[in-house]
């Protein structure tokens, strides 16, 4: 019967389950080991990996999916009773006067809509070798435009970084010394504000100077913030510095330091 039980054991283990005693004594009440009697086991078992969902795409659908989701939408089964909103942009011609009256041709492009079968808008997509992108399906007609996919792609994602770029400013960096500050700690603490600058960041210098050092002599404070402008400036001749703000008893300074933006 241990035999029995204990190859039943066996085999669990063989299918990811793993056995733990529980809180029962050793010794079942009959005086036999615990072994001999099952009960006395908690079986856990370990749920296999599943695999990770897949992260939704900024891709916008189309071809193939876009007019399977349109006709369930609409619930028919052919693209004949579909009718979609149609967007195609069209070159035109328009003519302008020069200086010299004659009349020049130029060419702008224009977008046209028209309500129309989804068949008629997948015709149109291939006689012009372009594709069927996705613009709203939340409306009771589903719009779609006649396109390059990869150009609404990359168009996509350049809008995108341009809003990062002008929606992210970057933080200003504080940095605090004390006018005793050993050198190696000051180069470390230098090193540290020229990454930020490097980055783009604008860095805030505030520097303490001891009330008794202060009154033993009035120029520390200022001295040490001279220093650190000269030693910054002098490292890289694209950084500016503002002006010394130091309070009445020249135990608190400030200074704040920038790289120049060249402007375009």
């Amino acid at each position: 019967m241990a035999g029995t039980e204990f190859g039943r054991h066996e085999r669990r283990k063989q299918n990811h389950c793993m056995i733990f005693p529980s809180s029962s004594p050793l010794k079942n009440g009959k005086g036999g080991s615990c072994l001999d009697s099952p009960a006395h086991f908690q079986i856990r078992t370990f749920a296999k990996g599943k695999k990770k969902a897949a992260l939704p795409s900024a891709k916008p659908l189309s071809n193939e999916e876009l007019i399977a989701q349109i006709m369930k939408k609409s619930g028919s089964d052919s693209p004949n009773n579909c009718s979609v909103r149609m967007v195609v942009e069209e070159l035109q011609e328009r003519e302008q006067q020069n200086e010299s009256n004659k009349s020049s041709g130029s060419k702008k492009m224009q977008s046209k809509v028209s309500i129309v079968p989804l068949s008629t808008a997948i015709q149109t997509a291939v006689e012009k070798e372009l594709d069927l992108v996705e613009i709203s399906m939340d409306q009771d007609v589903p719009v779609i435009k006649v396109v390059k996919l990869s150009a609404v792609i990359y168009r996509s994602e350049r809008n995108k970084r341009s809003g990062n770029k002008a929606g992210s400013a970057l933080a200003e960096k504080e940095f605090q010394f004390k006018v005793q500050i050993a050198d190696n700690d000051l180069a470390r603490k230098l090193s540290q504000m020229t990454s930020f600058l490097d980055k783009g960041h604008r860095c805030a210098v505030r520097v303490r100077c001891p009330h008794w050092i202060a009154r033993d002599d009035e120029e520390t404070l200022e001295r040490f913030l001279k220093r650190l402008k000269k030693e910054v400036e002098e490292s890289d001749a694209k950084t500016t510095s503002s002006k010394i703000d130091m309070n009445e008893q020249r135990t608190v300074g400030k200074l704040y330091f920038e790289r120049k933006v060249k402007k375009m």
